[in-house]
């Protein structure tokens, strides 16, 4: 396997040599949880770990974003909450088949907005309520509070883990990643939420349970097994953007659940997303996506940039080669996203879609503004050309 196509062969050697650990700690946590924690084992001697007697931080910057736009009504607030979306079985693909994996299915598609249309609600729901706070500061801790109702209900609920394995390999990654991209809103939302209104007890116990039974299974689906897969899902166990998501959603809510060996599991996810950055900035598996992939590589450098800022509020650094390959990364995409026409050539495929960066570049700017002035002033003209 080459080095793009994953980052998992440093581990695979020491995993003999680690067989008693592992079987001892197996047997505490029952035999289910075998996959989750090998690579908990394999961070443990991490020299970007988190000590455990430091309170892992949320990322400030992380609470200001908001994805999307929301209405903000005018009428009196009423508090509304959306049910759970608890069955996860039946995921598929939106994309055909192809090389590439560009090319969207309409029907596909049609039918995946259907499938996630209560999730979606859900999470648009959260998105308006995040934003109504402040613009009716005398209301703030009751929106707060119906923000902690909506997540509740899910915690409660157990929601986005529900038959999983009721899928194929395929159709459970993509279950997989809508409860990844889930969590993250729902992580926003309660470190939001906790900043304005008095979480229970009952509340804190609930949502941190779910967030711990969330991060489980995003660590157990990007373990790769210890038989080698079937050919047609090897791809599970390359090193892209989906990994640098699972990373993101599990340092956040690591950060809750004040779990420091899935933080470092998180970091390590970055660690490894940043190596596999090539000395121009591209990402080798983003550019492979032919049509789409200028979209993907800002989409993975989103993902990457969540995780820099968990690093930077934890104190975790970034080494000299690995800053380079980050700031490297960010001028490639800015590059691209100017003159798309020099990837159409390289990648062989007209690029269809100008990506939203300015989020990122945002979540990025306060890191690399000490580093690199001029790249600084490109990240900024294209936030304000949004």
């Amino acid at each position: 396997m080459s080095k793009s196509e994953g980052f998992i062969q440093p581990w695979q050697g020491r995993y003999l040599s680690q067989k008693k650990t592992l079987h001892k700690l197996a047997s505490s946590y029952a035999n289910r949880f075998l996959i989750v924690l090998l690579p908990l084992i394999c961070i443990a001697s991490s020299a970007s770990s988190v000590s455990g007697e430091e309170l892992l931080r949320f990322p400030p910057k992380l609470m200001k974003s908001v994805e999307g736009y929301a209405v903000i009504p005018r009428t009196p607030f009423r508090c509304q909450t959306v049910p759970p979306m608890t069955d996860m079985s039946q995921f598929f693909t939106f994309y055909q088949e192809g090389k590439t994996q560009s090319a969207v299915d309409p029907k596909a598609m049609a039918a995946y907005v259907r499938r996630t249309a209560l999730l979606d609600k859900a999470k648009a729901n959260l998105s308006s309520l995040i934003q109504q706070l402040g613009s009716r500061p005398s209301e703030d801790a009751t929106i707060a509070e119906c923000i902690m109702r909506q997540i509740y209900v899910f915690s409660e609920n157990d929601a986005l883990l529900g038959n999983l394995d009721d899928n194929n390999l395929g159709g459970r990654r993509q279950a997989v990643l809508v409860g990844i991209w889930s969590a993250i809103k729902f992580s926003q939302a309660f470190a939001i939420a906790s900043e304005h209104f008095a979480v229970s007890s009952e509340q804190q116990v609930s949502v941190k349970r779910w967030f711990s039974r969330l991060s489980d299974v995003f660590i157990g689906e990007f373990t790769p097994p210890l038989n080698p897969r079937e050919e047609k899902y090897k791809w599970l166990d390359n090193n892209a953007n989906t990994r640098y998501w699972a990373g993101a959603a599990v340092g956040m809510l690591a950060v809750h659940v004040q779990d420091a060996a899935k933080f470092d599991w998180a970091m390590m996810v970055l660690h490894s997303g940043l190596d596999q950055i090539q000395d121009d900035g591209s990402l080798p598996s983003e550019l492979r996506r032919g049509a789409r992939s200028l979209h993907y590589q800002s989409f993975a450098m989103s993902a990457l940039a969540i995780l820099v800022n968990l690093a930077d509020s934890n104190k975790v650094s970034l080494s000299p080669n690995e800053e380079r390959r980050l700031l490297n990364a960010i001028n490639f995409t800015i590059e691209m996203y100017r003159n798309p026409e020099i990837l159409s050539k390289r990648v062989g495929h007209e690029q269809i879609e100008r990506p939203r960066m300015g989020e990122w570049l945002s979540d990025l700017v306060e890191h690399v503004s000490p580093i690199d002035s001029g790249l600084t002033k490109k990240m900024m003209d294209v936030i304000e050309d949004r």
